[in-house]
């Protein structure tokens, strides 16, 4: 579970921005120290004892020394495993969630240009990245540094399942949108790894905000032509009205699986959540189709700026 980091880096780096106190010697995830007392290092460290990994008895072992621990750990649903790697612990956190896995130099070099936007116009928000284990360390190291949220997912194929359903190979779209379920988050932003927020955006959210509705969905461009976009909607936690786990497996369960590719997440949003969010929503649009439907939705409220729109993503 721990992960190996760039000490000499670390060490470069140390009379220039902050200290990032990093640790390769104990028995659980060095960034949980913040909120870790003497007795629970103690406890951590009976769990490695053993000379064999065994993920099951190891996660009990780390519950039953931090049962706090158990909300971060526990599986969404029958597919996901989500380790924490970096929470902050507080209660009613406005969160921005972001995906991000694989290798593309795009998304993981513009990733840091994003949450520093984003920290600037929304100063009380905290970027949270649901990441791939397949993002170099020193990437993870890096969203760290800048102030983000991380959580590790892995898939959690149920054994029985050989010939059952599966999850589309694109499941790491879905990772986000599972800061749904965060008890611990009041509100959120469900948003795209490569786009830059843009002052209309910001005022749109605030305006969402203003009404007191659940949920908030935008459109501001030609392309898009869905009622969802994967990553330009947000929401208030509230399992009772959305409960983004049952609502997964009920889609895998009717089929979901055979879709694939580009898009497939705005197919499961047009599907599953559209018709929960119409009932309670602030939704912003700026075209129209007449085969999408826009019934409840307004004008953005800021002007546009040149050829600006929300969403757009950084092409280099």
């Amino acid at each position: 579970m721990l992960l190996q980091y760039d000490v000499k880096l670390i060490n470069r780096l140390k009379n220039s921005q902050p200290i990032i106190d990093y640790s390769t010697n104990l028995c659980f995830l060095p960034t949980w120290r913040d909120d870790l007392n003497n007795s629970d290092v103690s406890c951590f460290g009976n769990c490695c004892l053993t000379s064999a990994f065994n993920i099951d008895s190891d996660l009990n072992c780390i519950f039953s020394c931090k049962p706090s621990l158990f909300d971060h750990y526990r599986s969404s649903n029958i597919f996901f495993i989500f380790l924490p790697i970096r929470i902050f612990p507080r209660k009613d956190k406005k969160v921005i969630s972001f995906s991000l896995y694989g290798l593309d130099k795009r998304y993981l070099r513009n990733a840091i240009k994003v949450i520093r936007a984003y920290k600037k116009l929304l100063q009380d928000w905290i970027p949270r990245f649901y990441v791939g284990s397949d993002v170099p360390p020193l990437m993870v190291n890096r969203l760290i540094y800048e102030g983000a949220e991380v959580i590790m997912v892995y898939q959690n194929q149920p054994s029985n399942s050989v010939n059952g359903p599966k999850p589309p190979s694109y499941h790491g779209m879905f990772w986000r949108f599972f800061v749904s379920q965060d008890i611990n988050v009041k509100r959120y932003l469900v948003r795209d790894a490569d786009s830059i927020p843009i002052q209309r955006e910001i005022d749109a959210i605030n305006q969402w905000i203003d009404e007191k509705t659940m949920f908030h969905v935008m459109r501001d461009n030609a392309e898009h032509s869905t009622e969802i976009l994967g990553g330009m909607w947000g929401g208030i936690v509230n399992l009772k009205s959305f409960n983004l786990s049952q609502t997964y497996e009920a889609a895998i369960s009717d089929g979901f699986n055979v879709f694939d590719g580009k898009g497939v997440d705005q197919y499961f949003l047009r599907s599953y959540l559209w018709p929960i969010v119409q009932s309670n929503m602030t939704c912003h649009v700026s075209y129209h189709w007449f085969f999408i439907s826009d019934r409840g939705c307004k004008d953005f409220p800021t002007k546009r700026t040149g050829n600006e729109f929300v969403g757009d993503a950084i092409l280099y």
